[in-house]
């Protein structure tokens, strides 16, 4: 309670002093005024108006009721920079500085474009600084088509605060120990949702914008770390469709529109199980799995009228992936495994308009089922392992959400329900540790007998509710901007089920071309989560007993131009982990107590650290675009009282991507990664016949103190990419390796188990 009063004066304090040091800060101005109406000549009351320089944000106001508007400049600056004016439900304009227009009153004339129903802006939008950015679908294609998965949008995301578990091309993105939760068009649809953790199950082509916010988010999201995927919403456009075939996959996207209506959707199947079959593949070195995937993408979207539009969103995903480590290692015994899933998802989404007031409605339904099999291939080692677990879900979803524009200030406050009708797991096993395939290492549990004995069969079925309610304030001021919030948020199934918290962001210009971003917030979410997440199988036994987690992070980021640095620490607590007590001590290991391994809200995690950015689009010359960055951390995570690294923290983190427009038609570029290796755990054999002499607390914690004390060699990956441009699409090529990483999908004991080294990726997209 302390450190959290702590916090909540810190964020008092902070307003206060920016409020003082943006009077100080007072230069010659002149002001300059306009109007904003629509189509019809009538005022755009809200409608926002942003300076820009560049990509920079400079200042920002909004309209009064009238459409009119009047903000002061820096004199010496104000003929050299554009105004650009917006309004949700209609296209933007600009209008570029002159000495002459500095003397007249600006007007301008806004098109109505439905589509773009939105939240309301009412003060500058935020510029990529280094806690947020936002990616629009030129941005999203070029990366996909660059990287080893033409059709991923998630390749986009490359800012320095992501690490990934399994390769550089895994679509599992963490940042600090937290799975970012992904919206789509404004609802949830969970951590991780792709295809074994490869590539996003919505397909890039799809995508209108990308939304990261990588350290720190409003009070409307529930998580620190937060991707909202908008998608294509193409009213007035003309029918269109496209094919993406390449070595990876074949896509198939359309569109079909009217001025008040329009119809989107995709197919994509998976090419390179095929492949694998056809050119059968065979060495020691090679383990690409026979992957088989297939998702469907559909949205339909209706204009109500003017004011009002309904859209609906579905998706299935089919994912089947078999396999046996023969090939993989000559050491280890062949194993068998089979990783399944299928998911269904249907959303309807009502959005209205009236003058500065947004309304949108949500309803949604997901049923999802998965199911990850291991075992020897050899009969006889059955008793050696076996692993046979999967769950079934079904889901449903209500959000309601006002935005208000009240002059230069908005206001956002809402409600979100999540109904698990259905949450059944299943689980069978002998010596499996309870980790996820894609873990550093696969070491047995320190006591794995006795959690063979307590967990070897159990079904199952965790039903529940979470609920939230939450409220947003934004405030621009001349020289700074301040957005708090609240949030509460229930979870029927936990002990201390009601968790309050708070959200504070202030930002203030820096000269004319700079930002700073301070933020400070606390976040509380359940504990529940994938189902092959660490100990997740335990978690649903032990669901009642467990509290949320709780998250305290505290950032401060500046950006000026093209450059990006940023400082964080983030703390964690009430983390699930499996924990024996000693209390429930076996006489013998044929008696074990159901109550001696448990898992308990005992965890704790600790991150800090920086990073450093550098983005520039015409760098030294108009064809070449250059982006960089670096990143340090340190992490730790206390289990059961004992601190041991973070297993997903790499100390250091590099990247350098260079884009080159060699004519007007093609394009190269190459990008390379080094980063410290991840930390993993020595390898450590069971034994049932001496696990009974360890059962006590000094035995536990040394053992413990030696999990993850050993670190994988440097990972250095590096890939080229090139794009050729015609008339009716591109021919794309990237060639990239990944050696030298632990493989995601099989481990063996120490963890040394690593893949092909050098992949190809052949494709091409065609415009009908």
């Amino acid at each position: 309670m302390l450190a959290l009063r702590t916090t909540y004066i810190l964020g008092l304090l902070l307003v206060l002093v920016s409020m003082c040091f943006s009077n100080a800060l007072a230069t010659p101005k002149q002001t300059i005024k306009g109007t904003v109406t629509d189509a019809g000549s009538l005022p755009v009351p809200g409608a926002s108006i942003v300076v820009l320089t560049g990509d920079s944000v400079v200042t920002g106001t909004s309209c009064d009721t009238e459409g009119n508007f009047a903000l002061k400049l820096n004199t010496e600056l104000a003929s050299s920079l554009v105004v650009r004016a917006s309004s949700v439900g209609f296209s933007p304009k600009s209008i570029v500085l002159s000495r002459s227009s500095l003397q007249q009153s600006l007007s301008f004339q806004l098109e109505p474009l439905m589509s773009k129903l939105g939240s309301i802006t009412v003060r500058a939008p935020s510029i990529a600084t280094t806690t947020r950015v936002e990616m629009d679908a030129d941005h999203i294609a070029k990366s996909a088509r660059n990287s080893f998965i033409p059709t991923n949008p998630a390749a986009a995301l490359k800012q320095p605060q992501i690490s990934r578990a399994g390769s550089s091309h895994s679509s599992q993105i963490r940042v600090h120990g937290t799975n970012p939760v992904y919206n789509l068009n404004g609802l949830s649809i969970g951590t991780d949702p792709s295809h074994y953790g490869m590539f996003t199950i919505i397909p890039g082509p799809v995508v209108r914008e990308i939304k990261f916010y990588a350290l720190g988010t409003s009070s409307r999201y529930r998580l620190p770390s937060t991707v909202e995927l908008s998608t294509l919403t193409p009213f007035g456009k003309d029918a269109q469709a496209n094919i993406y075939l390449s070595s990876i996959d074949a896509t198939g996207v359309f569109a079909v529109a009217s001025s008040r209506a329009y119809l989107l959707g995709s197919v994509r199947q998976s090419v390179l199980d095929r492949l694998v079959r056809n050119l059968d593949i065979s060495t020691d070195r090679t383990t690409i799995p026979p992957t088989n995937f297939q998702d469907i993408f559909g949205s339909a979207g209706y204009k109500l009228s003017e004011r009002f539009q309904v859209m609906v969103d579905q998706y299935r995903v089919r994912d089947y992936l078999g396999y046996n480590t023969s090939g993989a290692t000559n050491s280890a015994t062949a194993i068998n495994t089979l990783q399944s899933s299928n998911e269904s998802y249907v959303a309807v989404h009502l959005h209205g308009l009236w003058k500065s007031v947004l309304a949108k409605t949500t309803l949604a339904i997901k049923d999802e089922s998965r199911r990850y099999f291991a075992e020897p291939a050899d009969p006889k080692q059955l008793e050696r392992l076996h692993l046979d677990v999967s769950e079934r879900r079904r889901t449903a979803f209500g959000n309601v959400e006002v935005d208000v524009s009240l002059g230069a200030s908005s206001v956002q406050i809402g409600s979100q329900g999540e109904w698990d009708l259905r949450r059944e797991t299943v689980l069978s096993q002998r010596n499996w540790n309870f980790l996820p395939p894609f873990a550093n290492t696969d070491n047995p549990y320190i006591y794995q007998d006795a959690l063979n004995q307590v967990y070897d069969e159990f079904t199952v079925d965790v039903p529940g509710w979470n609920g939230s309610g939450y409220v947003c304030f934004a405030k621009p001021f001349e020289k700074f901007s301040l957005e708090s919030g609240l949030r509460i948020d229930h979870y029927s199934r936990l002990v201390n089920p009601t968790q309050l918290t708070f959200r504070n962001r202030l930002t203030f210009m820096v000269g004319e071309l700079g930002e700073l971003d301070i933020f400070l917030g606390t976040f509380g979410n359940s504990p529940l989560d994938n189902i092959l997440e660490p100990y997740q199988a335990l978690v649903r036994t032990n669901i009642n007993n467990l509290t949320p987690v709780n998250t305290r992070l505290m950032s401060l980021g500046f950006a000026a131009g093209p450059l990006k640095v940023g400082v964080f620490r983030k703390s964690m607590y009430g983390c699930p982990m499996a924990t024996p007590d000693f209390d429930f001590t076996p006489a013998t290991k044929e008696a074990v107590d159901p109550e001696f391994i448990t898992v308990r809200s005992i965890g704790e995690m600790e991150f800090h650290g920086t990073t450093v950015s550098f983005e520039q689009d015409q760098f030294l010359r108009p064809q070449l675009a250059v982006y960089a960055s670096y990143a340090y951390t340190r992490a730790n995570k206390i289990d059961n009282s004992v601190s041991i690294p973070y297993e997903l923290n790499a100390p250091h983190r590099f990247l350098a991507q260079i884009d080159y427009q060699l004519t007007d038609r093609f394009s190269a570029g190459t990008e390379v990664q080094v980063r410290s290796g991840y930390p993993y755990s020595p390898l450590r054999v069971a034994s049932p016949y001496k696990e009974a002499s360890l059962y006590n607390q000094n035995d536990f914690s040394s053992i413990l103190a030696e999990e993850n004390s050993q670190r994988f060699s440097t990972h250095a990956y590096i890939s080229l990419n090139a794009n050729f441009s015609f008339s009716r699409g591109d021919i794309f090529f990237s060639l990239a390796n990944i050696t030298n990483r632990a493989n995601p999908i099989i481990n063996s004991a120490s963890g040394l188990v690593y893949d092909a080294g050098i992949l190809p990726m052949l494709g091409m997209r065609y415009r009908f």
